[in-house]
């Protein structure tokens, strides 16, 4: 493989992200609580859960609609952020394979952070094995 090759197999994963990001299910798991009152001298939790005997108790919590909604406009903002910046740096990589005096290091930079991050292992596994056949790195 020559190095304009495998910039082009770069650019197709980098347009794949820009036209396709929804393509990754990420999911999340939150664990803890928070609660505010505003006013008065305290606030009422009730125990939830088991039965007469049970030691599995809890509180219920309830979040509002427009709570979510503002969380899933900054998560949705966060996300398209990340795969904005994945495919800049995926594009710096394809820009190096084609240079006539690649920066090695920068591209090394890019993968580790690739490697260190949200990234799904196998756009890292491409990438890595395009760079270190043509680079070496």
């Amino acid at each position: 493989m020559d190095s304009k090759e495998g910039a082009a197999i770069i650019d197709a994963l980098a347009e794949s992200i820009r036209s396709n990001p929804g393509q990754f299910v990420i999911q999340l798991k939150v664990v803890g609580q928070s609660f505010v009152t505003n006013g008065g001298i305290g606030a009422v939790i009730s125990a939830t859960g088991g039965a007469a005997g049970s030691t599995t108790i809890g509180n219920q919590v309830r979040v509002d609609g427009s709570s979510v909604d503002i969380a899933q406009g900054v998560a949705d903002k966060a996300v398209v952020a990340q795969m904005n910046g994945l495919a800049e740096g995926l594009a710096e990589i394809s820009r190096q394979l084609t240079s006539a005096n690649p920066n090695k290091g920068l591209v090394a930079e890019i993968l580790d952070s690739f490697k260190n991050s949200w990234v799904p292992t196998a756009i890292t596994a491409v990438v890595s094995t395009v760079t270190t056949g043509l680079l070496g790195v």
